[in-house]
């Protein structure tokens, strides 16, 4: 913090799912557990560790992977230019290897926008009436993308996730998001609500 004046976090340069119990049957996995590497950005320190899509992550330097959300929170706690002992799952043999973990990259260009979606590293967009009626939502905005390593990845949010609140306000459509996205308070973990296949989940999330 005294040295750049902000916090760097670790950064591995995936996208990740959870595996789901038709996955781990499909993937030879003796249980739905760990994180599903669903793509990785070129030339980031998962491709030079040599980590592939279709690899499931089931330690991460020392620490077990239950679910998708572990991964990115676990790489986040650790130092930059840190080593650190990578155990995947690959065509139905463990492999481990090394990684060198990064630092997330600014995606704040100089006009302030992002290239990896807004503050929390999302894409979003209205609730269709249907997906409403069918979740008996009365608000909320639909996550389209969730940028890889983001405050978004770290607290679990994926594609297809509704949110319906954030901190204590709730969330009716997306010019009532982005205004509460504006009032988000930074380096403090705040309460999130959203849906997911139905369902009612609380998280927190937390803006560096």
């Amino acid at each position: 913090m005294k040295a750049k004046g902000k916090v760097e976090r670790g950064w591995l340069g995936v996208y990740i799912q959870d595996v789901d119990k038709n996955l781990a049957e499909s993937l030879d996995l003796e249980k739905p557990s760990g994180a599903l590497i669903a793509q990785v950005e070129p030339g980031s320190p998962a491709d030079k560790a040599g980590i592939e899509a279709g690899d499931v992550v089931i330690e991460f330097d020392g620490k077990e992977i239950i679910e998708a959300s572990d991964l990115p929170h676990t790489v986040g706690l650790i130092a930059p230019g840190k080593k650190a002992s990578v155990l995947v799952i690959r065509k139905s043999k463990e492999k481990r290897m090394q990684v060198t973990v990064g630092a997330r990259p600014d995606s704040e260009g100089a006009n302030g926008s992002r290239a990896d979606g807004d503050l929390l590293g999302l894409t979003v967009e209205e609730v269709d009436e249907d997906q409403r009626s069918k979740w008996r939502l009365s608000g909320g905005v639909a996550v389209v993308k969730v940028a890889p390593d983001s405050a978004a990845a770290e607290a679990g949010l994926r594609s297809g996730d509704v949110i319906v609140q954030l901190g204590y306000r709730s969330i009716a459509d997306v010019d009532e998001y982005e205004a509460v996205l504006e009032d988000m308070p930074r380096g403090t973990p705040v309460a999130l609500r959203f849906f997911r296949k139905g369902r009612s989940v609380f998280r927190t999330i937390e803006i560096d």
